[in-house]
């Protein structure tokens, strides 16, 4: 679906003709991309960039995420394989014991990891999930073309909140999560061997 298609989804959904409801619509649909980018994660999303460390001088380096960064999911080094993610208060236990090479985290829009990753041509891949792009007109992407129910019931969901529907926020809330959860096991089943459950951003 297209960005107009999904504002007109949601519209035709709710059976509200005040201008304040239909002139939200817009908002909807991007505090939904946003929920999504939270939380979201089918296979169909995943990416690898190359990072570029820098020193931070504390025995741990950091580079930016990618621009359509959303979750980590692995961290590879020429030589060294797959680092292992930890949370930032882990990695910060990790970096005054001297004890984080081999792990990364992500903290903001900065990926940490051992100083060593400074080095000039170590060769640092991210694998990740992208965020759905924010879009509008007839343009779409990724989410709102393979996975239109779950942008569109997100979406709705935000709409109820706007007219202090919290009841049925919540329900449909519920239901895009659902949709959600079964389309990351559909898509991640084969690579993860077993169910998915949406999880927090990392």
């Amino acid at each position: 679906m297209t960005y107009n298609e999904l504002r007109a989804a949601v519209s035709a959904y709710m059976h509200r003709t005040d201008p304040e409801t239909i002139g939200n619509e817009p908002q909807a649909l991007e505090l939904a991309r946003v929920r999504l980018a939270r939380f979201f994660f089918p296979e169909l999303a995943s990416a690898t960039a190359g990072v570029t460390f820098t020193d931070n001088g504390d025995g741990t380096a950091s580079a930016p995420t990618p621009p359509d960064f959303a979750q980590a999911d692995t961290l590879y080094v020429r030589g060294r394989g797959d680092h292992e993610w930890v949370t930032p208060r882990e990695f910060n236990r990790y970096a005054a014991d001297r004890t984080i090479r081999n792990r990364y985290t992500v903290t903001g829009a900065l990926v940490l990891a051992d100083s060593s990753l400074s080095a000039v041509g170590i060769g640092a891949r991210m694998t990740y999930y992208q965020a759905p792009p924010v879009i509008a007109g007839t343009a779409s992407n990724w989410c709102s073309t393979n996975y239109p129910d779950v942008w569109l019931w997100q979406a709705i969901a935000e709409q109820q909140r706007f007219v202090q529907d919290a009841e049925s926020a919540a329900l449909t809330d519920a239901y895009a999560l659902e949709l959600g959860n079964a389309a990351m096991q559909q898509s991640r089943g084969n690579r993860e061997g077993g169910a998915l459950r949406m999880t927090t951003k990392r």
